[in-house]
């Protein structure tokens, strides 16, 4: 890619796409909309990481793996919706979670005010909450057991958490840039 992909706003991924790369669209921060065609599969890390102006994502039926980190950063990004066939993934409100609603896998960074943690998640996955620095408070439930790595990393707005007793697990740099 030269550096005017920088510049994008819209990326239409083709039909025969099956996968996207680890990093593939890191940095593209004038992008604001994307879409994933039901060809792909798989999302790999930080694939969209500082995509900046990003504000929605679909995640097609197809979609049977999504890389730590793919949104991380994305600072405007407000919803991501999830195709209602999809077997692996589903969506409440537009909250990324694994389909048995177990795994909180991201957190859109663009939302503002606090959110409560549904009472069926036991793991916070790596980045879930990373570079949401207008969320002001997080009430986990006592269902959580783990906090992934990176988990609220850069969430400077957060004034008011607490950890349950039955969590065992935090990552490292969970609450770095805090």
């Amino acid at each position: 890619f030269s550096s005017s992909y920088q510049s994008w706003t819209n990326l239409v991924i083709g039909g025969t796409v099956t996968s996207i790369g680890s990093s593939a669209f890191s940095g593209c921060t004038g992008l604001t909309g994307v879409t994933i065609p039901a060809s792909v599969t798989s999302i790999g890390g930080s694939a969209f990481y500082g995509c900046t102006g990003l504000t929605g994502v679909t995640i097609p039926g197809s979609m049977t793996s999504i890389g730590s980190g793919a949104f991380r950063n994305c600072t405007k990004l407000t919803d991501i919706t999830v195709d209602a066939s999809n077997l692996f993934y589903r969506d409440i409100e537009g909250v990324l979670f694994s389909k048995n609603l177990s795994v909180l896998i991201v957190y859109p960074a663009g939302r503002t005010g606090g959110y409560t943690i549904p009472d069926s998640v036991t793991s916070i996955g790596s980045y879930a909450f990373s570079g949401c620095s207008k969320l002001t408070s997080v009430t986990i439930p006592a269902s959580v057991t783990s906090i992934g790595s990176s988990a609220f990393y850069g969430c400077t707005g957060l004034t008011s958490m607490t950890i349950p007793d039955g969590v065992t697990s935090i990552g490292s740099s969970a609450f770095s840039g805090c």
